[in-house]
């Protein structure tokens, strides 16, 4: 016998069984084509960063390149200045410590101000690097600098 309870017998997954039945009962096969359109209308659901008022620019600078004492406040005066100048007002700026990717974060008073950034300085060349921008949720932004939870 071949049913679900004999261990001796034909072992069949679902597609094999299916197909069996369908010989036994002289029925055609699903066509190809009928199936294919309704796998296809599927596609992958790519998640866009939502804009904010966080932005992280990376590849501004080279660390170990630079060793004049200083140098982190100055980067961050400039890029600030070009920031409001550019995109929208600045209301915090900060360097991570320990930065390896030549990283700045710049969070601006309205979520205008993080979209132009973003268009003004993706790809950009600055020091002969290409930044990258990239937004950042606000929550995150405020756990890597609480000071600036409050603005």
């Amino acid at each position: 016998a071949l049913d679900d309870a004999d261990v001796t017998g034909v072992n069949f997954s679902n597609y094999s069984r299916d197909a069996l039945m369908r010989k036994l009962a002289r029925t055609e096969e699903p066509e190809a084509a009928k199936i294919t359109p309704t796998m296809q209308t599927k596609k992958a659901v790519m998640d866009e960063p939502a804009p904010s008022r966080c932005v992280l620019l990376k590849h501004l600078y080279d660390v170990n390149a630079i060793n004049e004492p200083g140098w982190q406040k100055e980067l961050e005066l400039d890029v600030k200045e070009e920031c409001e100048e550019k995109y929208g007002h600045v209301v915090h700026i900060a360097i991570p410590p320990g930065s390896t990717d030549g990283e700045i974060y710049v969070k601006f008073d309205r979520v205008q101000g993080g979209e132009n950034a973003i268009k003004g300085l993706q790809g950009r060349l600055f020091a002969g690097n290409h930044i990258t921008a990239q937004y950042v949720v606000d929550a995150v932004y405020n756990m890597n600098f609480p000071k600036a939870s409050s603005l």
